[in-house]
C-alpha cells in the first residue's frame, strides 16, 4: 500500500528530524494516521460494496431500497448466499458501523479479510444486472 508505506515513511523521517512537518503538525500525528489507516480502507471498502449492492437492488425492487442490514438480508436470500458468506457480510458491516459511529465495541477486523468476504458476498451476484 503506497500511503502506508509514505506514513511509515515520513515517521521514520520526522522522528530524525521533526522539522520536516513544517509545524503542521505533530510528529505523533503520523503514528496516529497509521494507526487509524486501515480502518479508513475498510470503512471506504464497505461503502463500495454496499453502493454495489444497492445497484444491483434497486432496479429488481422497484425502487425503494432497504436500510444495510435488511438489504444484505434480502440479497442473501434472493441469491442464495451460504449463511456463513452472509453472516460475515453482516459482521463487517457492524465493525464499519462501530468505526464510523464510535460507537460499538467489535472485535477488529483485518483490511484483506474484509475484502475477501465482501467480494465473495459479491461473486454470488449476476456478472449483469
Amino acid at each position: 500500500m503506497i500511503v502506508r508505506f509514505s506514513l511509515d515513511r515520513l515517521a521514520t523521517e520526522a522522528q530524525q528530524n521533526s522539522s520536516i512537518t513544517q509545524n503542521q503538525f505533530r510528529v505523533r500525528q503520523i503514528g496516529e494516521a497509521v494507526k487509524d489507516l486501515e480502518a479508513t480502507y475498510i470503512i471506504r471498502l464497505f461503502a463500495l460494496f454496499e453502493t454495489g449492492l444497492r445497484s444491483y437492488w434497486k432496479p429488481t425492487s422497484g425502487g425503494k431500497t432497504p436500510r444495510t442490514y435488511h438489504l444484505l438480508q434480502r440479497v442473501a436470500a434472493r441469491r442464495r448466499i451460504s449463511n456463513d458468506d452472509h453472516q460475515a457480510a453482516q459482521v463487517i458491516r457492524e465493525y464499519r458501523n462501530s468505526l464510523v459511529h464510535e460507537s460499538l465495541q467489535v472485535e477488529p477486523i483485518r483490511l484483506a479479510d474484509s475484502r475477501g468476504a465482501l467480494c465473495k458476498f459479491l461473486g454470488y451476484l449476476p456478472e449483469i444486472w
